[in-house]
């Protein structure tokens, strides 16, 4: 039973570090993303003119 429980708070941790880490990168990409954004209007704009 013990070696149970060890298991499934070893596999709590784990699933919470990567989801931390998960939502890291979510958040860096979300971040990322207006800038690509803005990059791309700004290259539209310059084809424009």
């Amino acid at each position: 039973m013990p070696k149970y429980k060890f298991n499934t708070y070893t596999r709590l941790w784990l699933h919470t570090k990567f989801y931390a880490k998960r939502t890291k990168l979510y958040a860096y990409c979300r971040q990322l993303r207006p800038l690509e954004q803005l990059r791309q209007t700004e290259i539209r704009v310059r084809e424009i003119n």
